[in-house]
């Protein structure tokens, strides 16, 4: 019965595995994160601080995730709009306040799977071997605010005319305190030219002092944001747990 109890508790570790070909971002490639896109067009938002956990005192506080980000967002277009930031490699990018060298998307993508670029556009920046983009990200902060991973899709310039294409999970309320799971699928056969990613990253937003929903605890206008990273668990630390769960209740049989 035990050896059944054992075998059951493996294949529920190992059903967490994130399948193959979910792209994920390490401590490298988060910190290759800038500010690049506020919205709506009153918007005043900035990144001013990234860094690790190793750096929380820099940060303010501590950090349930990887990596942090801390910035500021107001929204000027009226008292209970939505307004966000982008949080983002880009192909064009360059770096911001944040002292970072800057980075494309490309960089990104080298930074996270760790193969090295070739300087061939056809290569560094597709992602077509992938079904997903996945991080987990925590709210750090008491007031509550929404997030979403995105991808940008596309090479509109160059002799390709194609569309420019924008792909995201749906915005999340992450409460005070509290962290979630998100994934873009890449596998909706609508997602169209992943061998050509222009822009990757995450949106942090509020509803800047309003409540419309009836939701207290939303931030003030201006306010400031403090949220962090971190990537899922890859199939290898997974299959390790799996394997150190087994050796445990073996040694409690003993």
């Amino acid at each position: 019965m035990k050896r059944v109890l054992q075998g059951a508790i493996a294949i529920a570790l190992m059903s967490s595995v994130s399948p193959a070909g979910v792209l994920t971002l390490n401590e490298s490639a988060l910190e290759l994160l800038w500010h690049t896109y506020s919205d709506p067009s009153g918007t005043i938002s900035s990144l001013d601080y990234v860094g690790s956990s190793a750096d929380a005192l820099d940060y303010g506080q501590s950090l349930a995730g990887l990596v942090g980000y801390r910035g500021r967002i107001q929204d000027d277009d009226g008292p209970s709009e939505f307004a966000y930031v982008s949080i983002s490699a880009n192909l064009t990018g360059s770096s911001g306040a944040t002292g970072l060298s800057g980075s494309a998307a490309a960089d990104l993508i080298a930074a996270s799977t760790g193969v090295a670029k070739t300087g061939d556009i056809e290569k560094d920046n597709d992602l077509s071997g992938y079904d997903a983009f996945s991080l987990t990200l925590h709210n750090d902060d008491d007031d509550i605010w929404w997030v979403n991973l995105f991808i940008n899709t596309g090479y509109t310039t160059g002799g390709y005319g194609e569309p420019d294409n924008y792909y995201e999970n749906g915005w999340v309320m992450l409460p005070g305190l509290s962290s979630a799971t998100l994934t873009v699928d890449f596998t909706d056969p609508t997602i169209q030219h992943l061998n050509h990613v222009t822009d990757i990253g995450i949106c942090i937003g509020g509803e800047m002092n309003g409540s419309p929903y009836g939701v207290p605890a939303n931030p003030s206008n201006p306010d400031v944001y403090h949220i962090s990273a971190s990537p899922i668990p890859e199939p290898a630390t997974l299959a390790m747990l799996a394997l150190g769960s087994l050796a445990f209740l073996g040694r409690r049989k003993a």
